[in-house]
């Protein structure tokens, strides 16, 4: 299968023949100091999905998007981090986890079918240009 499949606040699998890319992967947790929840489960094939990826994209520092009870499933992954000012979450993951800082406008090959693109803002956030069989997808 070559395309993407959706799951959650901002959660997308990304499949070049097997899952490949992840983002934002809240799949465990309360974040906020619990006043926000996941509203229905994750069903067992789009978890097993999230947590084969060899690759993880996390957009900014909000607990839905980089949730610490989540973080765990994700120790032998590469974490792909938006070159944000000042480097806080770069700096801060790389400390426990293999982390790649993505430079705005500049392609990271994922697969030789896959590639994104991460654009990040000056309020230490980001977005996410997926390109698949050279199809362009807008991901946030």
């Amino acid at each position: 299968m070559l395309g993407f499949e959706t799951i959650g606040n901002a959660t997308a699998t990304f499949f070049d023949e097997k899952p490949v890319l992840t983002t934002d992967p809240w799949i465990e947790g309360k974040p906020y100091f619990g006043s926000w929840g996941h509203k229905y489960k994750i069903p067992n094939q789009q978890l097993d999905n999230i947590l084969k990826c060899k690759y993880v994209w996390l957009s900014h520092g909000h607990p839905d998007h980089i949730d610490p009870d989540s973080l765990k499933f994700f120790k032998d992954k590469i974490i792909l981090i938006a070159d944000h000012y000042g480097d806080r979450i770069f700096n801060d993951l790389s400390k426990n986890f293999k982390c790649i800082k993505l430079i705005s406008n500049k392609w990271f090959e994922i697969t030789s079918r896959i590639r994104i693109k991460s654009f990040s803002d000056w309020n230490q956030d980001s977005s996410l240009l997926v390109e698949i069989n050279k199809k362009d997808i807008v991901f946030n």
